[in-house]
C-alpha cells in the first residue's frame, strides 16, 4: 500500500501547491481607468498586474471580418527611460506609441520600481512579472502570447536588453532605442556604483546564445551613451550567433524624444524591422474612439495639426492650450508633455495640444486660456497672453461655441 500510495500522494501535494501559485501569479484584468492614456484613443489604461504596479494596453481592431481570422501580429511591451529613477509608462514614449499604433500594432506601455541603477534588478523583477501577466491574460487581450516584442529606449532600452538575454518565454525581439550597453565604461553612472553592479547591469556582458533579434537603434552623436558601445553590443551578438541590426541616427543625441524631425527616419525603419519579424500579415491600423480627438487640422497652409480632450458636461469650462517644448527644434504634440494630459483631464478641463511649425525660428512661449462650451454661446473668455502658434488659439476661440 505504501509503495503504490506514495507516488500518488505526492503528485497530489504537487498540484496542490503548484495549482494556486499560478493562480495567484496572474492577477485578474482590471482596466481601472476606462478613459486611457490620454494620448492614443482607445487604449485601456492604469492595468494593475503587480500590487500598485500598473500598465496600459492597446488592441488593434481588425479592419474587417476576415482579418480576425489571420494570424496575430506581434505585441510590443514598451519599457520608458528615465535613468532608473523617473519617468512613467506616458512619459517619454509618447511618439512611440503613436508610431507603432498607427502601424497596426498593439502594445503595452508598462510602469516598474524607480529607484536608482543600483536596484535594477528590482526593475527586471517587475517586468518579468509584466510580461508573466500579459502572457497569462492573452486571451482576454486577444493577443498571441508568443508574439512579444520588447521596445526600450534610455535605461529602459539597458532592461530589455537584459531582459533578451535571459531569453524570456514568449519574446519573439527587441527594439533598443538609445540604450546603455557598458556602464563601467560609464564615469558619470560607475563612478559611485559598486564595479560588480555595473557589470551586471551591462548588456554587453550578459551576451548569450539564442538571443531573440534585436534592432539598436542610436544617436551618433550620443554623449551619454557613446555610439562605440552600442556597436561593439551588436558585433558581439553576432559573434554569438544572434541577429542585431544596428541603425545609428547622425548626428542625433541620446534621447530619441530630443531629435530633429529630420532624424524621425528612424520611426520607418523600426516599423519595416517589426513587419520583417511578424509572422502575420500587416493590419491598417483603425482608429478606435476615445476621449482624445486626434490630429484636428488646424492651420491649412502650414499643415499644423492637434489633438483635443472635451469634458463631457453641458456648462463652459475652462480650457488650456499645451505647447511641447523642445528647443525650438525638437518634439511634437506628444513629447515632454504627456504627464499633463491626465491631470488636466481629471481638473474637468478641456485642453488642445498641438504640434507647432517653428524650426530654428520663433521663441516665443505660451501660457493661453479660452473657454469652451460642448454647445450653445461661450461664456467671456478669460485673459490671454502672448499665444504661440496664434493660429492655434484664433482656431480654438472661433469654434469653442460649436463642441
Amino acid at each position: 500500500m505504501t509503495t503504490v500510495g506514495s507516488p500518488i500522494l505526492s503528485f497530489i501535494v504537487l498540484l496542490m501547491m503548484n495549482g494556486p501559485a499560478v493562480a495567484q501569479s496572474c492577477p485578474l484584468l482590471q482596466v481601472r481607468n476606462p478613459a486611457g492614456n490620454y494620448i492614443v484613443p482607445g487604449v485601456m489604461g492604469d492595468i494593475p498586474y503587480s500590487g500598485d504596479l500598473a500598465l496600459d494596453a492597446y488592441v488593434q481592431q481588425p479592419t474587417e471580418p476576415a482579418a480576425q481570422k489571420l494570424p496575430f501580429r506581434p505585441s510590443i511591451v514598451v519599457i520608458h527611460g528615465g535613468g532608473w529613477s523617473s519617468g512613467s509608462r506616458i512619459a517619454h514614449v509618447g511618439q512611440i506609441l503613436e508610431v507603432v499604433t498607427h502601424a497596426g500594432y498593439n502594445w503595452f506601455s508598462v510602469d516598474y520600481r524607480l529607484w536608482n541603477l543600483t536596484r535594477f534588478e528590482d526593475s527586471l523583477t517587475d517586468l518579468r512579472a509584466a510580461l508573466g501577466f500579459i502572457r497569462c491574460r492573452a486571451a482576454e487581450f486577444g493577443i498571441d502570447a508568443n508574439q512579444l516584442v520588447l521596445l526600450g529606449e534610455d535605461s529602459g532600452a539597458q532592461l530589455a536588453a537584459l531582459l533578451a538575454a535571459e531569453r524570456t518565454p514568449g519574446v519573439i525581439g527587441a527594439v533598443l532605442i538609445g540604450g546603455f550597453y557598458d556602464l563601467g565604461a560609464i564615469p558619470e553612472l560607475s563612478r559611485d556604483i559598486d564595479p560588480d553592479v555595473a557589470a551586471r547591469a551591462s548588456p554587453i556582458t550578459r551576451v548569450a546564445p539564442q538571443m531573440p533579434s534585436l534592432l539598436v537603434v542610436h544617436g551618433g552623436a550620443d554623449t551619454e551613451s557613446p555610439a562605440e558601445h552600442a556597436r561593439r553590443y551588436c558585433t558581439q551578438i553576432a559573434q554569438s550567433g544572434g541577429r542585431c541590426q544596428l541603425l545609428e541616427i547622425a548626428g542625433a543625441s541620446h534621447r530619441s524624444e530630443n531629435w530633429f524631425p529630420s532624424q524621425w527616419t528612424y520611426k520607418r525603419a523600426m516599423v519595416e524591422w517589426l513587419s520583417a519579424l511578424a509572422h502575420a500579415p500587416a493590419i491598417a491600423h483603425r482608429p478606435r474612439g476615445g476621449g482624445v480627438l486626434k490630429d484636428i487640422l488646424y492651420s491649412r497652409p502650414a499643415q499644423l495639426r492637434l489633438d483635443a480632450f472635451l469634458p463631457r458636461v453641458a456648462t463652459p469650462v475652462p480650457a488650456v492650450i499645451v505647447v511641447h517644448g523642445g528647443g525650438w527644434e525638437a518634439g511634437d504634440k506628444v513629447t515632454y508633455v504627456t504627464p499633463l494630459f491626465e491631470p488636466l483631464a481629471r481638473a474637468g478641463v478641456a485642453w488642445f495640444r498641438s504640434t507647432t511649425g517653428s524650426r530654428r525660428r520663433s521663441k516665443t512661449r505660451i501660457s493661453s486660456k479660452t473657454c469652451v462650451r460642448p454647445s450653445g454661446s461661450c461664456a467671456p473668455s478669460t485673459s490671454v497672453s502672448t499665444s504661440t502658434p496664434r493660429a492655434l488659439f484664433l482656431w480654438a476661440s472661433r469654434r469653442a461655441g460649436s463642441w
